[in-house]
């Protein structure tokens, strides 16, 4: 069954304003060898639903509420405004079914209104996608 699962290993630069493919670097496993550590993309090895789970976090600190941040998958997205708080630390995920056909190609991107950071260690930032069905 194709599924992998990759982590960020550390923080990176997040341009502000700019979308940013996120640098998911450790792969804990790969089943299919679907994930790619030069692009942190996965390539869709066959035709069906697959089931995708991204998080990443988005600065060591908080930033204010006129600053937004989101990260992306394929065509979903999720966003978080910030609080004011530098205790508030944005951590956005996302958990989606998608029909997907073989050589799609998927990855997560970040982005911030802010110049912030993202990744850190793998208990903030993990990106995973499984088959889940055949249609």
């Amino acid at each position: 069954m194709p599924m992998f699962s990759a982590t960020t290993s550390k923080w990176e630069v997040l341009p502000q304003n700019q979308s940013t493919i996120v640098k998911y670097d450790n792969v804990a496993y790969d089943t299919a060898k679907m994930y790619d550590t030069k692009t942190f993309t996965a390539k869709v090895p066959k035709d069906g639903v697959y089931h995708i789970d991204a998080r990443t976090g988005i600065a060591q600190t908080g930033f204010f509420s006129q600053y937004t941040a989101y990260i992306s998958i394929f065509k979903e997205s999720v966003r978080t405004r910030g609080t004011d708080n530098d205790r508030h630390l944005p951590r956005p995920s996302l958990s989606v079914d998608l029909l997907l056909k073989k050589n799609d190609e998927i990855n997560i991107r970040a982005f911030c209104s802010d110049q912030r950071n993202y990744g850190g260690e793998s208990t903030l930032s993990e990106f995973s996608m499984r088959l889940v069905g055949i249609i």
